[in-house]
């Protein structure tokens, strides 16, 4: 719970339709960061956040959670479609730029395995992270491959009809190559 507590910047809540932000100044990851970073982490925080509620607006997030309840690989694979596009655009809308998303991955766990900040990481065990973690990291990058190759408008379809399993996410080959693509 202390783990998720301090990496949470904010949540969209579909059930009840409303956004959550919490306070970037009190995240022990932000401790000692100048007030552009930190207003820079709050903006990111917005953007993917406010993506979730134009994705439930177009696509209804409950609907699907209710559907794919029973079904917890599915459940994953498509939090892994609704968090990775929100990555991307928080990310994209932090950077002012498209960014490679695997190598920024990589470089974050690289940080926070070597911070103090990174402790309770360290403490937590490794499949409770990784599966916290996955929508966020392998989603995004499953979501900027089906971008980079075939536009906005197949990451849009990928919500009307998501990938099957994490397997898809993790080797999205396997999810391009289903016959209705």
């Amino acid at each position: 719970i202390e783990f998720l507590a301090e990496n949470i910047g904010g949540y969209y809540d579909p059930a009840a339709k409303e956004l959550f932000l919490g306070d970037m100044s009190k995240n022990p990851q932000m401790q000692g960061a100048n007030g552009a970073m930190q207003g820079s982490m709050e903006e990111m925080v917005m953007a993917h956040e406010l993506q979730h509620a134009l994705q439930d607006q177009n696509f209804d997030l409950q609907r699907w959670m209710t559907v794919l309840s029973d079904m917890d690989d599915r459940m994953q694979a498509f939090k892994s479609v609704v968090e990775g596009e929100a990555q991307l655009v928080g990310m994209t809308h932090m950077f002012k730029r498209d960014v490679d998303l695997a190598q920024l991955n990589r470089m974050q766990e690289t940080m926070l395995q070597m911070s103090p900040e990174g402790k309770k990481l360290r403490e937590t065990p490794a499949y409770l992270v990784e599966n916290m973690m996955f929508p966020y990291t392998q989603g995004a990058e499953f979501v900027q491959t089906m971008q980079r190759k075939h536009g906005w408008n197949r990451v849009t379809e990928a919500f009307r009809n998501p990938p099957t399993s994490t397997e898809q996410i993790l080797h999205p080959e396997k999810y391009f190559a289903e016959p209705d693509y």
